[in-house]
Parts: structure tokens; C-alpha cells; sequence
């Protein structure tokens, strides 16, 4: 039973200390209370990693994917994949709107949520096909309605995982948006962050983060309380024999 109860309390250790120190970022970001409004931030709202929320309406499209493979034992049991997207930040106001001044920020957002990707996906080719019809248009009443199509968010601003992903955007912003090459670098200082964002929900991450600590300490105590408890036993044992 002394065996079973040490190894149980130090498998809940073992999880507590690595759930704590899986979530303690963005635990970290939420408890500091800054949030970002994506529909109106401005570049010098991405000097630090934050909580952000907004709805996307416009969406280039995704310009890289990431591949992880998930192996057990050596065993390949699957992969995810993680795309990312060139957004802007502006809403359908904006969009409609000639005389708001506000100026947008290009962002990086990045899932590997199946739904979400076919969301995003389908509104690329809503705005592809908005964008031939509109330049394509021979009159007024050819012009067609822009999509109406909005993705709602919430989720964390943080530093970019791997410098290639911002190599990949700047392929992007020279090869499909035709930016010559030495205009890309202008364009991405003026427009683009290089923060990316990332969908997560601020009362899961809290809430996951004082399970971890709660899970570890009682790891800790139920270890103290199985080691005393042998002690005490065994010293009674002694003074009996």
C-alpha cells in the first residue's frame, strides 16, 4: 500500500509541477489584465505578450503550415497541423466606412483547429471571389455585396515560435500580394507585427493553472503524510519487537 500511495503522490507531483509550468505564460499574461481590442490596435499595442479579442473580417490567406508528429514510444500515432494566416485588423465598419482614419495592422494568427481553418478558408475565397468580381465589374450593378462572412476570437498575443514562419510571411507579402522585394521590409515595419496570435480562453488557462498547483501541493502533502506515516509505524513496530 506504502508503495502504491509514493508512487501515486509523485505521479500528482510530477503533473502539478508540469501543468504549472506548461501554463504559467499565459497565466502570467491573464493575471496582468492587459487586453487588446484587435479591432483597433495599432502596432505599439504588440510590445508584449497579452490576452486579445476582436473579430477578424478580412483574411489574405494562410502563407505557412507546421506540421508536429505526436510519437508514443517511438510509435508515430498521428500529427497537427498548424496554419498561419495573414489577417488585418480592421471590421466590416471600417471596410465600409471611407472616412474612418483608423490605420490597420497586418497580424499573424495562427490554428490548427479544423473548424476554424475551414472557416478562414472559406473566407479567403469569399474575398477572392469578391475582389475578381468587383475588378471585373463593367458597371455600377456588376459591383457584387462584400462578404459578409466575420470571425469572432479570443485568445493570447505572443512572441513568434520559429523566425521562418516570419521568412514565410515576407515570401507571402513579395510573391502573392506583389510587393517588390525591396519595398516587403518597408511595408512589414509600417503595417505588420510580428507577434502572432493564438486562440485560447483566458478562464480555461486560469482555471488549468490553479488545478496544476492544487494537484502538486496535494502530491506534496499526500507524500509527507504516506512518509510520516511509515515512519510512525515503523517505530511503533520497533518498540513492540
Amino acid at each position: 500500500m506504502k508503495k502504491f500511495l509514493t508512487s501515486l503522490f509523485t505521479v500528482m507531483i510530477i503533473l502539478g509541477i508540469a501543468g504549472t509550468i506548461g501554463s504559467y505564460k499565459d497565466a502570467m499574461t491573464v493575471f496582468s489584465g492587459k487586453t487588446i481590442d484587435f479591432n483597433s490596435s495599432t502596432l505599439a499595442d504588440y510590445d508584449e505578450e497579452a490576452m486579445i479579442e476582436g473579430e477578424i473580417y478580412y483574411v489574405y490567406d494562410y502563407f505557412a503550415v507546421e506540421e508536429v508528429t505526436n510519437t508514443t514510444y517511438g510509435i508515430k500515432t498521428g500529427s497537427t497541423e498548424t496554419y498561419f494566416y495573414l489577417v488585418e485588423s480592421y471590421n466590416k465598419e471600417w471596410f465600409l466606412d471611407e472616412s474612418d482614419e483608423y490605420e490597420p495592422v497586418s497580424m499573424i494568427y495562427s490554428t490548427s483547429d479544423k473548424d476554424e481553418i475551414a472557416k478562414l478558408d472559406k473566407m479567403v475565397e469569399d474575398w477572392y471571389a469578391f475582389e475578381d468580381a468587383y475588378y471585373n465589374a463593367e458597371s455600377e450593378d456588376d459591383i457584387p455585396d462584400v462578404p459578409k462572412d466575420t470571425f469572432k476570437f479570443e485568445g493570447f498575443v505572443s512572441e513568434c515560435p520559429d523566425a521562418k514562419i516570419l521568412e514565410f510571411r515576407k515570401e507571402y507579402i513579395i510573391e502573392t500580394l506583389g510587393y517588390p522585394a525591396e519595398e516587403a521590409d518597408e511595408f512589414i515595419a509600417e503595417y505588420c507585427s510580428d507577434m502572432i496570435i493564438e486562440k485560447g480562453d483566458p478562464a480555461q488557462v486560469k482555471m488549468l493553472f490553479f488545478i496544476a498547483i492544487g494537484v502538486g501541493v496535494a502530491g506534496i502533502i499526500g507524500l509527507i503524510a504516506t512518509l510520516v506515516a511509515s515512519s510512525v509505524r515503523k517505530k511503533k513496530d520497533e518498540e513492540l519487537y
